[in-house]
């Protein structure tokens, strides 16, 4: 009797299967000023053991999360604590150790796991001191404290935290955009000037330059919204007296367009700024 039955092996290879891992893979995209920064790693979970990241993290030695390599990337030249880090792509790998970890910038960004790592390609190597914090399940990269210069990278694993603090230098890029974008913009725009005014006053860095601008756009036009942000950038100075002055401007041309909400918000800035502003004179005296 003839077999019929159908013999073709229909399996899927291990290497078509989806199946989940046991360190899932995760990316995080943050923006400090105008500089994008980006890492993709694997997060290995301690589930509920809470005392097992010792077993898991090996001293002293070459390591990363997960099976396969961290990349982190940056669109600019950074400082990480006070090393420089040209923009580029990155494999990232760490060495942690009981006080303190070693994070290595190597510039084979292709890097797949430990055993293709090459100390030659190092870019950057620096010590973060490690500290006790608590319990975080999963394996965590994050950023925090977030200003146009400045962020803090955190790993975060156990009880475990690193705190890595990053500088970048964005006031030249930021100016030349603004620059470009003077060059293009309409004769009679004021908004434009305000818009840079207002990158330097909500940054709270160079208010000179802000104060620059925003006078261009008073000298275009005045009107209640680039008159008040002169306000605010004298504020900012610690100058209350000329806030003052510029407020008072503002909340009179704003007259012209009435809205509740906009001439109590004045009122009451205004009455802060001239309270601030006997306490320097009663001080003087």
């Amino acid at each position: 009797m003839e077999n019929t039955a159908d013999t073709t092996n229909h399996s899927i290879p291990v290497s078509e299967m989806q199946l989940p891992e046991a360190s899932p893979l995760s990316q995080i995209t943050q923006y400090i000023g105008v500089t994008e920064l980006s890492i993709r790693y694997h997060r290995p979970s301690l589930y509920n053991d809470t005392s097992g990241l010792q077993y898991r993290v090996p001293h002293d030695q070459l390591w990363t999360p997960g099976h396969h390599i961290v990349k982190f990337s940056t669109s600019d030249t950074i400082m990480i604590k006070d090393k420089k880090l040209p923009a580029g792509d990155y494999s990232l790998l760490m060495i942690p150790g009981e006080k303190s970890w070693v994070m290595i910038f190597n510039s084979e960004d292709t890097l797949y796991n430990i055993n293709q790592y090459n100390e030659k390609n190092d870019v950057l190597r620096i010590n973060v001191d490690a500290q006790k914090t608590g319990y975080t399940k999963d394996f965590t990269f994050s950023f925090s404290d977030i200003l146009p210069n400045t962020a803090i990278l955190c790993v975060n694993w156990g009880s475990t935290s690193l705190r890595v603090p990053i500088f970048i230098n964005n006031e030249k890029k930021v100016t030349e955009t603004f620059e470009t974008a003077f060059s293009k913009a309409d004769k009679d725009d004021w908004h434009i000037y305000v818009s840079a005014a207002n990158y330097y006053l909500e940054a709270c860095v160079n208010l000179d330059k802000g104060l620059e601008w925003i006078n261009k756009s008073i000298a275009i036009k005045e009107t209640h919204a680039n008159m008040w942000t002169k306000a605010e950038l004298y504020a900012a100075k610690g100058d209350y007296k000329n806030a003052v002055i510029y407020g008072e401007k503002a909340n009179e041309l704003g007259k012209t367009e009435p809205n509740e909400a906009r001439q109590k918000h004045f009122d009451y800035t205004i009455a802060l700024w001239k309270e601030k502003t006997t306490k320097k004179q009663t001080k003087k005296i």
